[in-house]
């Protein structure tokens, strides 16, 4: 696809294509970039549901090709070189550029050794050593600084950890103190369900002493309701045998007084 050296080959497979006489060859990475693209089709001709299988003959056969460092052409495009100026040494087999990447090669770019503490310059590897030693002084500000940081999260931390132990410290104790009034209360229980037992007999005896004096004031005021009314049917009474009596004989009859009953007594009179 990319028109280089097939890097891990990888050969199509689709039936739509059996009638071709060349080995169709493409490698992993740039097929995996077309299928991402192009869903759902083919680098050969545009069909649907693309077969593709590892060609181990041509593995082979590519990975003994014999190579230079594929970083320097780039290397040389960034810091604006002659194209193709050779600033790698290396030569080798395909299947040794991976480790030579990684490990060895000189153009392969890193981060700085002071990235933890704030620096975030990138590369070469040929290049790491003319940056550490042009930058010491700014190395070394990050470090200090990044110490104090340390020291004063530490400090922060000591401080917390104090506060919770007194925390700490203090729900213990209010916790005993709960654990002891709950075994006072404990103790108290007994006498003080006895004395609201008691508490509760006297007012009942209370509302049974209010019920009966309501009562006895509602007797007493029905007793004189009635009195009253027999006072007044009595007088009546009274009022006409009197009559009569004078009426019929002049002579009074003490026998019929004998028959009366005393009603009241009328006292304070100062005259008739």
């Amino acid at each position: 696809i990319c028109k280089q050296v097939a890097n891990n080959p990888m050969e199509i497979n689709c039936t739509q294509h059996e009638n071709m006489d060349e080995s169709l060859i493409v490698g992993e990475n740039c097929l995996n970039q077309f299928l991402s693209q192009n869903p759902n089709s083919c680098p050969v001709k545009s069909h649907n549901n693309c077969l593709y299988s590892q060609n181990r003959l041509a593995k082979r056969y590519i990975n003994e090709l014999d190579v230079i460092c594929p970083l320097q052409f780039q290397q040389g495009y960034e810091e604006g070189e002659i194209p193709g100026f050779v600033t790698c040494n290396f030569k080798g087999k395909v299947k040794q550029v991976n480790d030579h990447l990684e490990h060895s090669c000189c153009l392969q770019m890193v981060t700085c050794w002071f990235k933890s503490f704030g620096c975030n310059y990138k590369c070469s590897k040929s290049a790491i050593h003319d940056h550490l030693t042009s930058n010491m002084k700014f190395h070394f500000d990050l470090v200090i600084k990044s110490i104090r940081q340390y020291q004063e999260e530490i400090k922060k931390l000591n401080l917390e950890n104090e506060t919770l132990k007194v925390e700490l410290q203090l729900k213990d104790k209010k916790d005993e103190e709960i654990a002891h009034l709950k075994q006072q209360l404990s103790q108290l229980n007994p006498a003080q369900a006895y004395i609201e037992s008691k508490d509760n007999e006297i007012q009942k005896i209370k509302q049974e002493m209010q019920m009966k004096e309501q009562q006895k004031k509602f007797e007493e005021k029905n007793k004189q309701t009635n009195d009253n009314k027999e006072e007044q049917k009595e007088n009546t009474i009274n009022d006409n045998s009197s009559s009569s009596i004078i009426s019929t004989s002049s002579t009074f009859n003490f026998e019929l007084v004998r028959s009366f009953k005393l009603l009241k007594t009328f006292t304070g009179h100062s005259s008739t």
